[in-house]
C-alpha cells in the first residue's frame, strides 16, 4: 500500500488494483483488466453471476470476465418489488454495454446451452 495527501494505492495478490484519489473523491478497482468499480458505478463478477450497479445512472461498455466469452447472457433489473425485469444490451466481442438507471441494479446470467 501507497498512500499521500492526494492517492491511495493498493494492490492485491490476486490482482486486485485500488486507487483512490482522496482531493477529486474518485475511486478505481481493477481486477486485472476488467474494471469493478468506476467511482459510483459496480460491475461485480461473483458465483457465476456478475451484478451491476450505477449511483447516478450510466450508459457504458464493460470488460466480460473471459469465462464470460462466447457465452450467451441473459440481463435482468431487479425491481423494488422483489422482481425481475429483461433489460437490453449490446454484446460485443468482449464486452457488453448496457445502460444502468440509478439506484437500479442489473444481474448478468449466462444461458445454459443444454
Amino acid at each position: 500500500m501507497r498512500e499521500d495527501e492526494q492517492n491511495v494505492l493498493v494492490r492485491y495478490a490476486d490482482g486486485v488494483t485500488v486507487r483512490i484519489d482522496k482531493r477529486a473523491a474518485r475511486l478505481s478497482v481493477r481486477w486485472g483488466d476488467l474494471v469493478i468499480a468506476d467511482d459510483d458505478d459496480r460491475f461485480i463478477p461473483l458465483n457465476g453471476r456478475i451484478y451491476l450497479y450505477s449511483r447516478n445512472g450510466v450508459e457504458r461498455d464493460w470488460q466480460l470476465p473471459n469465462d464470460w466469452l462466447n457465452s450467451e447472457i441473459t440481463a435482468f433489473r431487479l425491481t423494488k418489488e422483489g422482481g425481475r425485469e429483461a433489460t437490453a444490451y449490446t454484446l460485443g466481442e468482449s464486452s457488453i454495454r448496457l445502460r444502468l438507471d440509478s439506484h437500479i441494479p442489473v444481474i448478468l446470467e449466462r444461458i445454459d446451452r443444454d
